[in-house]
């Protein structure tokens, strides 16, 4: 049995969009960085839609098989596995939830000279 490489929290620290299934509904989750601990600051899942039972959410941490939300005192909220590339998703009550990072706008060009 092989185990999964853990992810690195800078590798995944940033802005990530949170959707559902099927729902035009969709927040913003910033995935913060805290060097040095496993327990990462989580903003934004108070935003989330009701129904997905995130609020409580204020921590990320890498696992070996994906990225999990915690409540402050630890306990998993949600588990999100891998999708692809910058991709995880979550099977919640309604349904697949999938974590998307947020493409950071382009470089602006500046002219040649």
């Amino acid at each position: 049995m092989t185990s999964q490489r853990l992810s690195d929290p800078r590798e995944l620290a940033g802005t990530w969009i949170l959707s559902v299934a099927g729902d035009a509904a969709r927040c913003t989750l910033t995935l913060g960085l805290s060097p040095g601990v496993n327990d990462q600051p989580l903003v934004g899942a108070a935003a989330c839609p009701p129904g997905l039972g995130l609020s409580g959410a204020v921590k990320w941490r890498p696992v070996p098989d994906g990225l999990q939300l915690a409540a402050d005192d630890g306990r998993t909220i949600a588990m999100f596995e891998p999708a692809g590339a910058n991709r995880f998703v979550s099977q919640r009550r309604g349904g697949p939830v999938t974590l998307q990072r947020r493409a950071e706008p382009p470089a602006p060009i500046k002219p040649a000279r």
